[in-house]
């Protein structure tokens, strides 16, 4: 499994619509390789894992869109301790058989070296393939 490294996150602002206030939010682009016998339940453990850990969906591939992976997710948190915790989740889980680093949402090329938090538009978008 891959180690990742988020000691170098880099904040990255949104703006309000009215342009009035700004958010920090570090940003992490993954891809998984995931056990195939109850994939929709790998997905689901993700998921939720994500949930517990405070992160927020900025954007999720699944299946042919992720290829050659089954699911690509960029999750965002004002904390990128909170990033960190989740990829350690994530590499202990039983049905996640891989996690890469992948460098942004439009590119699927996955690389298995340092993950980093990267900035973002912190707006969600949910890709649905």
């Amino acid at each position: 499994m891959a180690l990742v490294n988020l000691s170098h996150a880099f904040p990255a602002t949104k703006q309000t619509p009215n342009h009035l206030a700004a958010n920090t939010m570090s940003t992490l682009h993954l891809a998984l390789r995931l056990d195939r016998t109850d994939l929709f339940g790998a997905v689901e453990w993700t998921l939720a894992n994500a949930r517990r850990t405070g992160l927020h969906l900025i954007d999720l591939c699944f299946g042919p869109a992720a290829a050659p992976y089954q699911l690509t997710l960029s999750v965002g948190a004002e904390d990128a301790d909170r990033l960190d915790l989740f990829v350690r989740r994530l590499e202990n889980g039983v049905d996640v058989l891989e996690v890469f680093e992948i460098a942004a949402p439009g590119e699927r090329a996955a690389q298995p070296a340092r993950a980093e938090a990267r900035p973002e538009v912190a707006e969600s978008s949910l890709e649905l393939a």
